[in-house]
């Protein structure tokens, strides 16, 4: 039964969704152009679409006889193959009509075309090569159509579909206000042993797991407890490489991190964890191996005390290997949440009162979904809009709710049903999505235009493809096939994903016809019906795609790989290709000309110098994606000849020019970037464009840039480009370039180019007129979320952007020009109306002659209200600004930097600040800085402010400030008359210079404290000689860190005792630092400690008592080189040590086996530059645990342990053995 319903869904879907697509083809202009006055093949294509109609009209019956008559379904089956078949043929006519037309236009204008030699000589040709074919196809219809009658099939049943609009996307959760509570309480204890905490979440597929980790997430209590936080999708291939990089990835800010070296990586994220507190959740997990869950830990293991894991798995035996704690396993949820989830799906706010009629009927739907969310929502979203009992009943009572009761099925019967219900093209659709791996986010515009090129949006009057697919797109969502992604909420950025058993469904209905290459799934599985395939891996034998010749999607994503020779012999081979996307290529081949089926080609991020003339006889292509190609400056000349173009992306492409004929191409959508070729003598160098041919595409929407304004030939030509017109042009960019010296001309074409007033963003980049048109900044352009204006040296005066109602955002750069802002900023009408009533932030960047800014208008009356909404000001590079904003009640986030003559804050409060950074030369006449005016500040960020000498506050005001940091303010005089009692994150660098002993317990809660470069600081002490008093202070700090304080002399007295928490200290370049000599000397709950260039404290090492730090796990001694030392160490080390680090210690000679006697779990040894060590210790060596050993610069270890050497048995048997100069794994 399980099969049949399968067979049922994707063939009905496929058939009746094609037939359509086929006759809308069938009846358009174009092709039936080309065969007019040519009776015999019009009369035999009249038979065709009888039949096809014949066939269609037999599906309603079909599907409702395929259970029980296997003859039906056989016959299903060949139909559905005759109907890809004659789907291709109608393709190959509609093709070759597109090519008479360009022909019939290449002959209009220049005579015989260039192009010829890429297309069949004569019409006649073609005629007579179709008509076998249409022949040949009829026939095998006819004889499938008059099978009817031995079947019992009947034409015209009517249809069960329901009727219905998407639903809105809801994002709410009930019936887990417990386990999130419990999880929360779990999460943000800190009194565990060990470093990191692994809490895993387990329940069956569709029980609500990874809502619940979402849920807590994003909870505020989560964010302001751990320093860092990371989401990582790990699903079926458990791959500690693939695990580590995404993390790593996600905690830099610098580019993709691409190295492949295993070792080198967890290096690289144990540095980055070091010391630091972090929240990772590892969703959807299916790994059982301990070693590889082991391996992984250990990396984490460099984190803060306090770190935390949460791990959502369907597997009980993957949470019995990952945990340290509870488990906590989801049950299912109530009837009632349930049924409030339900009602969240299928009704209006509050509407389900208003349908007493179906709210039993949909209880009873409710229970039959046995507690699962997904289910749940699946058939809400279904149901939604939907008022008619006998529908919902049908739902009820439908018979795919027995299907799988006696089958261990992983695919709920509610998802079945779900998708039972769907119309049948967004039925197809959906099977197309299992072309992605599990996991995989999507973007949706980018998923629609996969659509279209594969012909699955049916055509609606009124509405173009793209919107057609955007509301299938939403009906998807509506029913939670689709969900948004957790990583990238922000509705313009969004991504989305499937959940793992709507994945398992899409790839169930899509059969054979999609296939996914990847490490797990070779070549070899490939069938020959298969039409789709998505590429994770590197194709090593190209040949083996031969094998699905009719394959029309072809899609490299995550790693996919096809090099050029590959490419090169792998085109000619896929004639029906639609959809072509790769990764990595340098060269596309001329042979890509032959794919006169292609619709959609994505070349982004690769290095393709050029892109083939040939391709300009693809005239079904409907999209190029091109963005990111670093290398690409020209586009083909014939671009004008790709008449059914819809969208090419450019973006951060360097173009130098657009090639002529740009206004051809009609059906243009997306055009990110229009480059204006150079000019002399004010004329255009032949064969490129001019901006006029821009009014020629009337359907431009999205972003828009137009680049090298300069090269405009006449301000008649910006007229006639007509981006007044263009309704639907969200984003603009004006961009000049070069030197111009006419400013006039520049003004009357930046006039010219007033855009639609649905304009959403502007940017204005090296204007060079002297005022801004009047466009600018009026109110009319209501719809104005963003504006940027971007370097101008002679204009004087700011635009009137206050009168934008909309305006959320503002950035001014680089307009040395102006001196005052003043009543013109605001709008001519700022007495009466608010100004800027909608602005969130406001950015002002190197604005060196601005001088005052006034909040008064036209009359020199006080402008009151303005910014009432403003969260976010930045001030960078205003060396002359004096005055400030007005007392604001708004403002969150305050930047200031280089504004050295800023009366800051003078007598104003700023009872809403947050953050406030203080940058570089500010306020040059700022001593003092009094706290009492922000009395809600939580971080505060001081750098380079070197007049600065004391904060102060109010005694009557508490502080609250969490993170304080001190950079370069070498006059501030930190410590005064008052605590510090709020304070956790505390970093002084290069400050304070009258700092001679810190005093720990001004800042009783601190959690992380680094003091770098403080030239005269010597030590560190406790305010109080009350023994109890002091050991109530300093209970959190969990991270020390010294670094390059060369008078430091002695570490805090009993830290030993005194500081319970502390597991990471870090102490570099601190050449006087002595350990008081006192036991415990360091606390036994540190688990990193790193000791570098600090000679005269490694030189007192024996007296550190390492056996009792009980809970250390890395250990690292580095740059000590004035340090005698013939053997390390001379004390046993902890038990619990998993790593070890000795770096530059030239005259280290030996290490003390015996010091490693009670050592059990060693994992990791890294020895570099420690010429003088002749051998490891055998104690060593025989540690089972040590799977990652590295060898730098000591040239007697590596003739020792290298391959060749004397001792390479004893450490071969290491999975990660580097040796300069030769690698094992």
């Amino acid at each position: 039964k399980s099969e049949t319903m399968a067979v049922e869904m994707v063939c009905e879907a496929f058939l009746s969704s094609t037939f359509q697509v086929i006759f809308q083809r069938m009846a358009s202009e174009e092709f039936t152009d080309l065969f007019h006055g040519k009776k015999p093949i019009v009369d035999l294509l009249d038979k065709f679409k009888i039949k096809l109609k014949s066939a269609n009209a037999l599906l309603s019956d079909v599907e409702q006889k395929l259970i029980r008559d296997r003859n039906v379904r056989d016959w299903l089956a060949e139909l559905k193959d005759v109907t890809y078949e004659a789907y291709d043929l109608i393709d190959k006519i509609d093709t070759e009509a597109l090519r008479s037309k360009m022909e019939k236009l290449d002959q209009s204008e220049c005579g015989t075309s260039m192009l010829v030699k890429f297309i069949p000589a004569s019409f006649t040709e073609f005629d007579e090569a179709v008509k076998p074919e249409i022949e040949k196809t009829l026939e095998k219809l006819s004889f499938l159509v008059d099978q009817k009658y031995e079947l019992g099939l009947k034409e015209d049943v009517s249809s069960k579909s329901l009727q219905r609009l998407p639903a809105p996307w809801r994002e709410k959760v009930y019936g887990r206000d417990a386990e999130k509570e419990a999880i929360l309480k779990s999460l943000l204890l800190d009194d565990v042993k060990g470093c990191v905490s692994v809490i895993p979440i387990v329940g069956m597929g569709g029980i609500g797991k990874t809502t619940l980790a979402q849920l807590i997430f994003n909870d505020q209590l989560i964010t302001v407890s751990f320093e860092l936080r990371v989401w990582v999708t790990v699903s079926d291939e458990f791959d500690v490489y693939k695990v580590m990089k995404m993390i790593f990835q996600k905690l830099i800010t610098c580019e993709k991190y691409d190295v492949e070296d295993l070792s080198e990586l967890q290096c690289e994220l144990k540095k980055a964890l070091r010391g630091r507190k972090f929240f990772f959740v590892l969703d959807d997990v299916w790994n059982e191996n301990y070693n590889n869950w082991d391996f992984l830990k250990s990396t984490f293991e460099s984190g803060a005390r306090g770190s935390k894991i949460i791990v959502t798995t369907r597997n009980s035996a993957v949470a019995q290997v990952m945990s340290t704690g509870k488990v906590h396993k989801l049950q299912e949820v109530s009837n009632e949440d349930c049924w409030k989830l339900f009602v969240d799906h299928a009704f209006d706010e509050d509407c389900d009162h208003a349908h007493p009629n179906l709210q039993a009927i949909g209880r009873e739907i409710v229970k039959k979904c046995k507690g699962l969310p997904l289910a749940v929502k699946s058939l809400g979203g279904l149901l939604h809009f939907e008022r008619d009992p006998k529908k919902w009943k049908n739902v009820l009572k439908s018979d795919v709710w027995d299907l799988y009761e006696t089958q261990n099925d992983e695919i709920l019967p509610a998802l079945w049903l779900s998708y039972y219900y769907l119309p049948s093209n967004i039925k197809q659709c959906f099977a197309y999505c299992s072309i992605f791996p599990k996991d995989y986010e999507f973007e949706r515009e980018r998923l629609i235009l996969l659509w279209m090129a594969e012909g699955l949006l049916q055509h609606k009057k009124g509405k173009s493809m793209e919107e057609v697919g955007d509301q299938y797109f939403e009906d998807l969502i509506s029913r939670s096939f689709f969900q948004q992604s957790s990583q990238h909420k922000s509705s313009k950025d969004a991504t989305f994903v499937m959940h793992d058993l709507i994945h398992d469904l899409a790839t169930f209905v899509a059969g054979e016809f999609c296939f996914r290459l990847d490490d797990d799934n070779a070549l070899d599985n490939l069938a020959t019906k298969t039409r789709h395939l998505s590429c994770m891996t590197y194709i090593e034998k190209v040949a083996g795609l031969s094998k699905a010749e009719s394959l029309r999607t072809l899609l490299a994503i995550r790693g996919g790989v096809l090099l050029d020779l590959e490419l090169q012999e792998l085109l000619p081979t896929l004639g029906c290709l639609r959809v072509l996307s790769v990764l990595r290529s340098f060269k596309l081949p001329d042979s890509i000309g032959n794919l006169k089926h292609l619709r959609y080609l994505n070349l982004s991020g690769t290095k393709v110098e050029r892109i083939p003339d040939s391709i300009c006889t693809l005239y079904n292509l409907q999209t190029m994606l091109l963005s990111n190609c670093d290398q690409l400056t020209q586009l083909p000349k014939n671009m004008k000849r790709l008449i059914n173009l819809r969208h090419l992306d450019t973006s951060y492409s360097p173009l130098e020019e657009m090639p002529l004929g740009m206004c051809s191409l009609k059906n243009m959508q997306t055009l990110t970037d229009f480059v204006l070729g150079k000019v002399t003598d004010n004329e255009r160098k032949p064969g490129f464009a001019s901006i006029k041919e821009l009014g020629e595409l009337h359907h431009l929407q999205g972003k828009l840039c137009i680049s090298r304004l300069q090269n405009t030939c006449n301000v008649e030509d910006v007229l006639n480009a007509n981006l007044k017109g263009k309704e639907k042009l969200s984003e603009l960019a004006l961009e000049w370039g070069g030197q111009t010296t006419d400013a006039r001309k520049d003004k009357r074409v930046l006039e010219a180019l007033r855009p639609h007033i649905n304009l959403e963003k502007l940017t204005i980049c090296t204007f060079r007129g002297s005022h801004f048109p009047n466009w600018v900044g009026d109110s009319s352009f209501s719809c104005i979320i963003y504006v940027h204006l971007n370097y101008n040296e002679h204009c004087s005066s700011l635009p009137p952007l206050g009168q934008l109602p909309s305006l959320l955002e503002l950035e001014i750069t680089s307009l040395h020009g102006v001196e005052t802002i003043g009543a013109e900023f605001y709008g001519k009408d700022s007495l009466n109306s608010t100004p800027f009533p909608s602005l969130e932030l406001l950015r002002f960047d190197e604005m060196p002659n601005w001088k005052e800014w006034l909040f008064i208008g036209d009359d020199s009356e006080c402008i009151q209200g303005v910014f009432p909404r403003l969260k976010e000001l930045h001030l960078s590079g205003c060396p002359n600004l004096t005055v400030f904003l007005p007392d604001s009640n708004t403002i969150e986030t305050l930047r200031v930097s280089g504004c050295r003559n800023l009366k800051f804050p003078g007598d104003k409060f700023y009872t809403s600040l947050r953050n406030l950074d203080i940058f570089g030369k500010v306020c040059d006449s700022m001593e003092t800085l009094p706290l009492g005016h922000f009395p809600n500040l939580n971080k505060l960020r001081l750098r380079g402010c070197e007049n600065l000498q004391q904060l102060t506050r109010d005694s009557t005001t508490d502080m609250i400030i969490e993170t304080l940091e001190i950079k370069g303010c070498k006059r501030l005089e930190l410590i005064g008359n008052f605590h510090y009692s709020s304070v956790r994150k505390l970093t002084i660098m290069k400050s304070c210079d009258s700092l001679k002993s810190f005093p720990l317990s001004y800042f009783p809660k601190l959690n992380s404290l680094e003091l770098r470069n403080c030239q005269n600081l010597e030590s560190f002490t406790f305010i109080s000689d009350d023994q109890a008093e002091c050991s109530t202070v300093l209970q959190s700090l969990s991270s020390l860190k010294l670094v390059q304080c060369e008078k430091l002399k002695s570490l805090p007295e009993q830290m030993g005792t005194l500081l319970p928490s502390l597991g990471m200290l870090l102490i570099e370049d601190c050449p006087e630092v002595e350990i008081v000599p006192e036991r415990p000397a360091l606390p036994s709950s540190l688990i990193h400690l790193v000791i570098s260039n600090c000679n005269k404290l490694v030189a007192q090492h024996a007296s550190w008592d390492l056996q009792r730090l009980t809970s250390l796990a890395s250990l690292t001694i580095e740059d000590c080189d004035d340090v005698a030392l013939d053997s390390f160490p001379a004390v046993l080390l902890p038990t619990s040590l998993t790593s070890l680090s000795l770096q530059n210690l030239p005259h280290l000679k030996s290490l003390n086996g015996n010091a490693f006697r009670y050592v059990a779990s060693l994992e990791e040894l890294w020895i570099a530059d420690c010429n003088a060590i002749q051998r490891l210790p055998e104690e060593v060596l025989r540690f089972s645990s040590l799977v990652d050993l590295s060898i730098y610069y000591c040239p007697l270890l590596e003739r020792r342990y290298q391959r060749e050497g004397e001792d390479w048995l004893k450490v071969s048997r290491i999975p990660r053995l580097k040796i300069q100069g030769n690698t094992t794994w």
